[in-house]
């Protein structure tokens, strides 16, 4: 054996951050960002300063032409090299990816860079940095930036091209791709949730999003802007009309049966009769990840909830059911609230409660990988997919989730509790779930969902419906 394995050397690298390791303890953390590289020993920053390219531009501007200038000189290189035999066959994919804070750049990548003759991404990338990090050293060939797309295509001849759209502005640029496509034939959509509305206000067409696709509604524009979700949800208004009067795409991709009904709801059976939706899923990912004691002696059961807390998570629901379980067992629960922006949560100052902001990825999967009971919970589903879930399936792990949240066949992994539910059902439910782990192959899930057989899906369906 290797010295380096004897002292446990281990190095790896992610998105703008390489850590290394010594008896499997991180002791060198680099993380670069906008320009601005920062060192850290043991955890504490020891060194920060402008990266060298950074200082040397004199504005953004000039910032942004040497990254689009470096972006397309790497992209006519990968295109040179392509096989001319894969023309007409491949599918353009329009997506946000990594390094963007949204599940659906993470998922988009990783589904479509698993059969890279079939695919090739479009995406807005920021800087050379982000897209040396998303070719993998030379492992990924099929992800070019929006600007190189007609370049491309002259190649190419795409087949199809897909526009991946979620609820945020993130999907802001990928949207004004679709809306300038209009007229095209051998378009599709594919929403990864039906409520859009967090996307259309970050847009241009946020001030003329009810007068122009939703009239009816004029004399509630103040609830429209003030309360956009409410609003939404209680009069199934999400975008679904906007989005297609501007696209004119009319070939839709969702993620669950509960998207396609919520998009029936809000057209007229005229508008979805026009519709061709099809119904894929959000892929189940293999994790390696540790399994920690967490209960540290003192707790028979520790639950957790992952993600974004707030209201449309049931946030506050949990902490009063975990309270409410401890005065009835004597404390016999720990509760881990783990996400962005988890440290806004009221923990009604409860040592039992511990908040995990912010998590790195490895102390997230450890924290899934480790809980007696995942409470992934949402009220009202609007047709989206929870990443969350899908590791947790990935895991194993026991799950209590909503009705009608979670893909109906995948429903029978994990333990249900209604949408709207009281704080004394839900407490009633995490007792039970805990008491009851859900025992189910993981590994055969994640062969069914994987994100290669997402892939072959979705280019199966194409060629047999379109190509052929």
């Amino acid at each position: 054996m290797k010295l380096k394995e004897i002292l446990g050397f281990k190095k790896t690298v992610s998105n703008c951050k390489i850590k290394r390791y010594i008896f499997g303890i991180p002791f060198v953390k680099v993380k670069w960002d906008t320009g601005d590289m920062q060192i850290f020993l043991l955890g504490l920053k020891i060194l920060k300063f402008k990266l060298p390219y950074y200082q040397d531009s004199k504005n953004l501007k000039e910032l942004q032409e040497n990254d689009s200038k470096y972006q397309l000189n790497k992209a006519v290189k990968i295109l040179n090299f392509r096989n001319p035999e894969t023309k007409n066959k491949k599918i353009a994919i329009f997506s946000v990816l990594p390094p963007e804070t949204t599940g659906v750049a993470h998922y988009t990548y990783k589904t479509h860079i698993v059969e890279q003759d079939k695919y090739d991404i479009f995406s807005d990338i920021k800087t050379f940095g982000d897209y040396d990090y998303l070719l993998d050293d030379g492992r990924v060939s099929n992800v070019f930036p929006l600007s190189f797309y007609d370049k491309a295509n002259e190649k190419e001849k795409y087949g199809y091209r897909i526009f991946v759209l979620g609820n945020s502005w993130h999907h802001r640029m990928i949207l004004e791709e679709a809306i300038k496509s209009k007229g095209d034939e051998n378009r599709a959509l594919y929403l990864h949730e039906t409520l859009l509305t967090g996307l259309f206000k970050a847009t241009r067409f946020w001030r003329i999003f009810i007068k122009e696709w939703y009239p009816e509604y004029l004399k509630d524009i103040d609830t429209v802007n003030s309360d956009t979700y409410n609003f939404a949800m209680s009069n199934n208004v999400f975008g679904i009309r906007a989005l297609i009067n501007l696209t004119g795409i009319r070939k839709i991709f969702v993620n669950n049966e509960r998207a396609k009904d919520l998009i029936q709801a809000e057209l007229t059976p005229e508008e979805y009769e026009k519709l061709n939706i099809e119904v894929m899923f959000l892929p189940v990912e293999e994790i390696v990840a540790e399994k920690k004691d967490l209960s540290k002696g003192k707790y028979k059961y520790v639950v957790a909830s992952f993600g974004v807390p707030g209201k449309s998570k049931l946030s506050d629901a949990i902490v009063e059911a975990i309270i409410l379980l401890n005065k009835k067992f004597n404390n016999a629960y720990k509760l881990i609230i783990c996400g962005y922006e988890a440290n806004k949560i009221d923990t009604k100052d409860c040592d039992f409660i511990e908040i995990v902001d912010s998590p790195e990825t490895d102390h997230l999967y450890t924290l899934m990988n480790s809980v007696d009971l995942a409470i992934q919970l949402r009220p009202n589903p609007h047709g989206e997919s929870s990443g969350c879930v899908s590791q947790l399936l990935g895991l194993g792990q026991n799950i209590l989730t909503s009705n009608g949240f979670v893909a109906k066949d995948q429903e029978q992994y994990c333990h249900l509790v209604n949408g709207v539910v009281s704080v004394e059902e839900l407490a009633k439910s995490i007792e039970n779930s805990v008491s009851n782990k859900k025992n189910y192959d993981s590994m055969s899930i994640i062969k069914e969902y994987s994100f290669r057989a997402l892939s072959e899906k979705l280019y199966s369906y194409l060629r047999g419906n379109i190509y052929d």
